[in-house]
């Protein structure tokens, strides 16, 4: 990819830039998704959490830092603004439609909402390593997708908590 020379500049002074090896667009958002955890699996394998801010809120992070997450046990849990029944677009130009053959549900399974998200890095891995193997399923709109990926690693066994419990309130 072509890369902006203050974007580079950054990259090299400071080493907190990853470039992604997935296209642009929103379609590819889902991909851009899965990579991102496959990265941070790899590159931050002892990390208890994975916390996800959007770039564009204020977020007051001592709440959850300081109080709320060390009061949680790292283990098989995930946190944020969880849509629970959220129904699949039936309209074909909307950015989460799904087309009957790839998502046949009428709802997504319940999915976190992408403005801030918790999850502690075993689920994290799981995600990652079932996209390796191709054992996850990839549909259209990046928040849907990371609860199908959810939905996948419960269904192959694992135990996964989620949670809300603030997030409308207290941390936003």
């Amino acid at each position: 990819p072509i890369i902006d020379a203050r974007v580079r500049r950054e990259m090299e002074d400071f080493d907190d830039i990853c470039i992604l090896d997935v296209g642009d667009g929103y379609k590819q958002n889902s991909v851009k998704g899965l990579k991102f955890l496959q990265y941070i699996a790899e590159q931050y394998s002892n990390a208890e959490y994975l916390v996800k801010v959007d770039d564009d809120i204020y977020w007051r992070p001592d709440p959850l830092l300081t109080s709320w997450l060390p009061a949680t046990l790292p283990v098989r849990y995930a946190w944020g603004f969880w849509d629970f029944i959220s129904p699949v677009p039936t309209d074909e130009n909307d950015n989460f439609y799904n087309p009957p053959e790839l998502f046949p549900e009428g709802v997504f399974p319940p999915y976190q909402r992408g403005v801030l998200r918790v999850m502690t890095m075993d689920i994290v891995r799981d995600i990652a390593a079932m996209g390796k193997a191709g054992e996850l399923q990839m549909i259209f709109g990046d928040d849907p997708c990371s609860g199908v990926h959810v939905q996948q690693v419960t269904k192959a066994g694992k135990f996964c908590a989620i949670d809300d419990q603030g997030s409308y309130t207290f941390f936003g």
